[in-house]
């Protein structure tokens, strides 16, 4: 889990930007100056990406929702300050919603640690409790003016979603997976819940049409990527033979 500020702002695809943040990479997807924040990195993240957001001429004002690929504190840590800077709704699926508002189920996070210090090290990683405004069960399309699909991803957290942008053929997967020196991988297996499950995850996003791939710590894989996919899948089903 990275706290190292991320470069300037970029855009990798129409209408989506990834912003400057600690910790887990935060995305913008913006129509007519509104913003719907995917995730909102680290504790302290809030500053950075009110200035990415300026920069690209958008405002903090017009932050309309904020939805969690998961609940872990590089990619939630600053969510009670989004949402009361920007008073925007938040979004997370039902199996990730109650660590926003505790803070005590991020045990994946610190594996070797007593259950006591999980808890006391993971509640000072987030700026303060949340109560959800929505609570995802089934996969549901956003009401935003072009689809953005949640599938629900789970394994590296129970509540894990990915977000799939079908007008501009682009999946944004938070961490189900890895993106490192042009190999793609399966999420981090220190820090996953369920291994096992985060794989059999990855068969929801094949049956999807896309071309770009969004990951929340690694560059986007801008060509191929739904075929790159495939040929992970198909190595990890090799290696069960």
């Amino acid at each position: 889990m990275s706290v190292l500020p991320r470069l300037k702002p970029a855009e990798v695809g129409d209408g989506v930007f990834q912003l400057s943040s600690l910790g887990a990479r935060v995305a913008a997807i913006e129509h007519d100056g509104d913003v719907m924040l995917v995730d909102t990195g680290a504790r302290g993240s809030f500053p950075l990406v009110a200035k990415s957001l300026a920069s690209l001429g958008l405002s903090t004002d017009r932050v309309r929702s904020v939805v969690l690929t998961h609940s872990h504190p590089d990619h939630a840590g600053a969510l009670a300050t989004v949402v009361a800077r920007t008073g925007a709704t938040v979004g997370v699926h039902d199996d990730d919603a109650d660590v926003l508002e505790t803070h005590d189920d991020v045990g994946s996070l610190f594996p070797l640690l007593p259950a006591r210090f999980n808890r006391k090290l993971s509640r000072s990683m987030y700026d303060g409790p949340v109560t959800p405004s929505d609570r995802f069960v089934e996969e549901v399309t956003l009401d935003w003016p072009d689809p953005v699909q949640l599938i629900h991803t789970p394994g590296h957290t129970p509540g894990s979603v990915s977000l799939y942008l079908p007008a501009i053929k682009m999946i944004m997967v938070g961490d189900a997976l890895q993106y490192r020196f042009n190999r793609l991988a399966g999420p981090a297996r220190l820090v996953t819940h369920d291994y096992a499950q985060a794989l059999r995850s990855l068969h929801r996003l094949v049956e999807l049409d896309f071309e770009t791939m969004v990951f929340s710590h690694f560059q986007p894989m801008k060509r191929n990527a739904k075929q790159r996919l495939v040929r992970l899948i198909e190595r990890l089903e090799a290696r069960k033979e």
